[in-house]
């Protein structure tokens, strides 16, 4: 199972989970209530503990970014991986070493870095039509 995390301003995540498996988990809550071991990037290490307490991460400390998660998983490291789709979505290596385990997307929220910008007062109506 893949947890994709997300840190821009609408912050939408999901989750990669295995096609063939049955009962498949596909939120965060389920992988945490099957004590599921949930592999991140190092740079989530102060963040996802606090929003997920109960949850069990591995924290990789690979340099090969997100492809030393995959790594992990495969490994048997975990049994879900916390990533970002932004951060992969462009990688075609990684998809096609997604799709070669079997993972898929799916929509659950893992969590959100609300963030913001400064906007001269003149441009904010126009910049709110666009994001909203």
């Amino acid at each position: 199972m893949l947890f994709l995390c997300s840190t821009y301003v609408a912050n939408l995540a999901a989750f990669l989970t295995r096609r063939s498996m049955e009962g498949s988990v596909t939120t965060i809550d389920g992988a945490i209530a099957r004590g599921w071991t949930i592999c991140a990037h190092h740079v989530f290490k102060t963040k996802l503990p606090l929003a997920w307490p109960t949850a069990k991460f591995l924290f990789s400390e690979s340099d090969n970014d997100f492809h030393g998660l995959l790594d992990d998983y495969t490994a048997g490291k975990c049994k879900a991986l916390a990533i970002g789709w932004e951060d992969t979505s462009m990688d075609r290596s990684f998809l096609d070493k997604i799709c070669k385990r079997q993972l898929v997307y799916t929509e659950s929220m893992f969590f959100e870095t609300p963030m913001g910008f400064p906007i001269r007062q003149g441009l904010a109506a126009g910049c709110k039509r666009l994001v909203s």
